[in-house]
């Protein structure tokens, strides 16, 4: 069954909040796509406190789980796993 997740990035003194959300599969597809998301910000740039962390959230905005970005970053780039859509773009 396909939920909506939540993908918030938080650090010191920050926290970006997903309003839209995103639907996936299954907590295992959550945890790719936090992944993924990490290692596009991680590469992009301005993204290299080891404080920050993603918060992951299901659909009633309850976290599930939590990934430092330095870890998220370590298995999205062993895992190679390819993502090439804007993680906060607006979707419909």
């Amino acid at each position: 069954m396909v939920q909506k997740y939540f993908f918030l990035v938080s650090g010191p003194g920050q926290l970006h909040d997903d309003d839209v959300g995103t639907p996936l599969p299954s907590h295992d597809a959550a945890r790719a796509y936090a992944e993924r998301i990490i290692r596009e910000l991680t590469e992009a740039g301005g993204y290299d406190d080891p404080r920050l962390k993603m918060i992951v959230q299901n659909a009633q905005r309850q976290t599930i789980f939590t990934i430092p970005f330095t870890a998220g970053a370590a298995a999205a780039i062993n895992g190679e796993r390819d993502h090439r859509q804007n993680p906060f773009q607006k979707r419909d």
